[in-house]
């Protein structure tokens, strides 16, 4: 083994040794002691083995040793009646099967927890954010969209004003949701909801639909996601990686930018399945409690995925620019709010809209 005092860089070969009074001397090659420190075992620490690399020791001061002679350490520790924690690991890792599977389990168990575990943070963090709080998440995200896909409104202030009236009816029970109504164009067919309290209605959903109670069925869903939190939930899952690594590494400047980052993440985010259903949960209590049918919301979803050209159906043209079709609009829509068959079937058992 070779010896190094901490002093020099060079090390000196030494010999350790363990009396028959459990006592350790640590000498050089002409039997002079290397450390006075060196006697007592309690003070002596071993590194633990790993593969077939040299291990190292110390007794708590700046000396340290190290030693290829493996079988010579090991020995060393039993005599001590320790290590056997280090043996146990090392045997582990030379047992390649067992490495592979716990190498295996370790895995699962990561995508397990990216599966069940953050969707599940987030939502009671979600639950448990104050209302300020969760509102102020993904300030911006409209700011974002209008600079990048959204276009103005062409529809009249009357019109506009005839669905906020129905909008506002909607929402009435809901005063602790900052909820506004706001009209764009340019992305097909389409409504979504911020985190803010933001609901978007676009002029080619207003011209795809027959009904204005079929808009307000789509409105009603969206304040079901701003009720329920959605939006935070995604934007608290999707920064879930990047907020672990700022917390391992104590990095505050990857908290801002995943800060920084939430608008244009919300922009392409969709909601998952389960919180479609909870939306879809919301709009029939609240059609119901608004004299409305929650057929209205099937109708409209129907006629979204004819505009989309589903099977043997044609394209729907919208009024608002009719040398095009609004299949590409109503595709964004429909892949934002997967409606299975069995959802829409729900609403659609409802008695016909009058």
């Amino acid at each position: 083994m070779v010896w190094f005092d901490g002093q020099r860089s060079e090390g000196v070969a030494a010999t350790l040794a363990l009396d028959a009074n459990h006592y350790l001397t640590l000498r050089d090659e002409n039997g002079q002691l290397l450390d006075p420190e060196a006697v007592c075992p309690a003070r002596l620490h071993i590194a633990p083995p790993l593969g077939d690399t040299a291990r190292t020791f110390h007794f708590g001061g700046s000396g340290r040793g190290e030693s290829r002679d493996l079988q010579a350490l090991a020995a060393l520790e039993h005599a001590l009646g320790r290590g056997w924690k280090g043996r146990a690991l090392a045997r582990l890792e030379s047992a390649w099967p067992i490495a592979l599977t716990l190498g295996a389990l370790v895995m699962l168990g990561g995508l397990a927890g990216l599966r069940w575990g953050v969707p599940w943070a987030a939502e009671q963090v979600a639950i448990a954010m104050p209302d300020d709080l969760a509102h102020k998440v993904g300030a911006g995200t409209l700011r974002v969209l209008d600079t990048t896909v959204l276009k103005p409104s062409r529809l009249q202030t009357a019109r506009k004003d005839e669905l906020r009236a129905g909008f506002l009816t909607l929402a009435a029970p809901y005063d602790a949701l900052p909820l506004t109504l706001h009209f764009r164009r340019g992305v097909g067919p389409n409504a979504f909801a911020l985190p803010d309290g933001t609901v978007l209605l676009t002029d080619e959903l207003v011209a795809l639909a027959t009904d204005d109670r079929q808009l307000f069925a789509v409105l009603a869903h969206e304040i079901g996601h701003v009720h329920h939190r959605h939006g935070v939930r995604m934007a608290l899952e999707g920064a879930a990686l990047s907020v672990l690594v700022a917390v391992v590494l104590g990095d505050a400047t990857e908290l801002g930018n995943v800060a920084a980052g939430m608008p244009a993440a919300l922009a392409q985010a969709q909601f998952s399945q389960a919180h479609e259903i909870q939306a879809d949960d919301f709009a029939l209590e609240t059609l119901v409690h608004a004299g409305i049918s929650p057929r209205h919301f099937a109708v409209i979803m129907r006629r979204l995925q004819a505009s989309a050209g589903g099977p043997d159906r044609s394209p729907v043209t919208t009024g608002t620019d009719p040398e095009k079709t609004s299949a590409d609009g109503a595709l964004r829509y429909l892949a934002s709010h997967p409606p299975t068959e069995a959802r829409v079937a729900r609403f659609a058992t409802w008695p016909e809209p009058q």
